[in-house]
């Protein structure tokens, strides 16, 4: 059993935040947006930072966070209790740089499923990519307790997350306790090459999110954030709709969170694409300004003051620092399915860059 801050959110972990393709920007054929711009328009060129997810430390750092070889005691935590397994020894992770990365590990939030946790045995770093794949377990493997069980009086939840479904995640937050060093990223380009095999249902995702430095909770609403609202940039959201499609539609989308007043607006733009191939998602941070692209398609300009989907002049558009998310979501009918499907989803990421 683990413990949580308790989140007032009706849509949770790994980006599911209800986005809708009809209120977003349709656009049918990305390949016409090159005559309007493309990436070789911008103005951050200069490669500042990499990661290949081969086993390098392109900046120098170990990638490892091991006091020693001999001490198997974990200098970065972990998951999102203070305390938790070093399972960072274990050879599908190895090659994973953990002075960059924080691996999830606890029961998933996910539109209050209470079916789905998130597990470092669901992440692997082999043959220079990242890979994310669902397990369903079978119901032999149970009875499964997963969900919240209980709540002290300081507001802290209690869950259980011996669940069903199990998928993962990884996040780059920077902590103050010096324990990693991670990374948050602000004003510049970032790009992301990625791929995934879909079911219906998978949520594959690459997002940022600005919060608290030192907590290991990626979610919690605090004074340390933007002034009043949160920002939250989704370069990449996948929702699989049926088997073996050819074309899924890409939503490329940037919320905007006012947790105290309960408030939710968003803008994006809804592609199709082939995810089966290897494509690139981007986007460039201008001070008020975000820009999306896709294969290095321009696809949607958002700034400070620009309508929501609603027609409401509410989008705020800043310079925060926010780190990076590698996930594999679930839709929620799909995680109360459990369809052993599902099993055959993979999202794997090959390369994630940093230009100024």
């Amino acid at each position: 059993m683990k413990k949580y801050i308790w989140i007032t959110l009706s849509t949770l972990v790994f980006g599911i935040s209800g986005c809708k393709k009809f209120e977003l920007d349709d656009i049918k054929d990305p390949s016409q947006l090159l005559s309007i711009g493309n990436v070789n328009d911008t103005p951050y060129r200069t490669l500042v930072w990499q990661e290949e997810f081969d086993g390098t430390s392109y900046d120098g750092d170990p990638i490892s966070c091991f006091d020693d070889d001999s001490n198997a005691t974990c200098v970065k935590r972990l998951d999102w209790d203070s305390e938790g397994p070093c399972t960072e020894s274990v050879s599908h992770l190895k090659k994973l740089n953990k002075c960059r990365w924080a691996i999830w590990d606890g029961f998933s939030f996910w539109e209050k499923s209470n079916n789905v946790a998130v597990k470092p045995s669901q992440v692997r770093v082999e043959g220079g990519s990242l890979k994310i794949k669902y397990k369903v377990r079978p119901d032999s493997e149970g009875p499964f307790n997963c969900g919240p069980s209980d709540r002290d009086p300081n507001g802290i939840d209690y869950y259980n997350d011996n669940c069903k479904v199990l998928t993962g995640g990884i996040y780059s937050r920077d902590f103050q306790n010096g324990k990693t060093q991670g990374r948050s990223f602000t004003n510049g380009r970032i790009e992301v090459r990625a791929r995934a095999r879909l079911e219906i249902g998978a949520w594959p995702a690459i997002w940022m999110w600005e919060g608290p430095v030192g907590t290991g909770t990626p979610y919690p609403y605090s004074s340390s954030m933007s002034p009043d609202y949160v920002g939250e940039i989704d370069i990449l959201e996948i929702v699989a709709k049926s088997s073996g499609e050819t074309l899924s539609d890409a939503l490329q989308t940037y919320h905007v969170w006012y947790f105290d007043q309960d408030l939710h607006y968003q803008s994006g733009a809804s592609v199709p694409v082939d995810a089966r191939q290897w494509n690139v998602y981007g986007v460039e941070r201008t001070g008020d300004e975000l820009k999306y692209y896709i294969n290095g398609a321009y696809i949607k300009s958002i700034k400070e003051g620009d309508l929501d989907t609603r027609n409401n002049p509410t989008m705020r558009v800043d310079d925060t620092a926010r780190f990076m998310i590698l996930s594999l979501g679930i839709a929620k009918d799909a995680a109360v399915a459990a369809n052993p499907n599902l099993n055959n989803v993979e999202f794997e990421v090959d390369w994630v860059k940093s230009y100024l």
